[in-house]
């Protein structure tokens, strides 16, 4: 039988791994790999940064840096730090989901908006399933803030499970 794909978009919220159990409780892990999806924003500063030397690897006295010793930080460089960071936040949730034996793979995009993102990643990796809670605003709250359930539910050619906590 082959593995039905499961895209779960994720952010720092907790709200948003509330899908999880659900997904436990309902989808085996013998036949389900499951896709961690997580939309950060792109940087859009590229600053300029000091080397720390008194960070206790250098041998030299700890001085006043000049300007002349900054360096240029870029984006790739800024989309590292937020990659690595998501993965380390991500990695116990990783573990469990392991250790119960789904096949499951972390996917961090930058993009601004989470929608698209997510709509683009049901194409790219030939998503079969979307799993995503949901706060499901109405009315004006709808209207002001959006809603990338719903987005995501009038444009995606997959089912999806949502999940609404309250």
């Amino acid at each position: 039988m082959a593995e039905t794909r499961v895209l779960i978009p994720l952010n720092q919220s907790e709200m948003s791994k509330t899908i999880l159990p659900h997904v436990e409780r309902h989808l085996s892990p013998g036949t389900h790999r499951l896709i961690l999806f997580y939309v950060a924003r792109p940087p859009k500063v590229i600053g300029l940064s000091a080397p720390e030397y008194d960070l206790g690897y250098g041998f030299g006295e700890v001085r006043e840096i000049s300007e002349a010793e900054t360096h240029p930080i870029y984006s790739t460089q800024q989309e590292d730090s937020i990659r690595a960071s998501v993965e380390a936040e991500m990695l116990p949730v990783l573990e469990r989901l392991e250790a119960q034996g789904y096949p499951v793979s972390l996917q961090v995009n930058f993009g601004e908006n989470v929608a698209e993102e997510i709509l683009q990643a049901i194409q790219d990796q030939a998503v079969d399933l979307v799993a995503m809670s949901t706060r499901a605003r109405d009315g004006l709250r709808r209207f002001f803030f959006g809603s990338i359930a719903l987005e995501v539910l009038q444009k995606a050619r997959v089912p999806l499970l949502l999940y609404h906590p309250h």
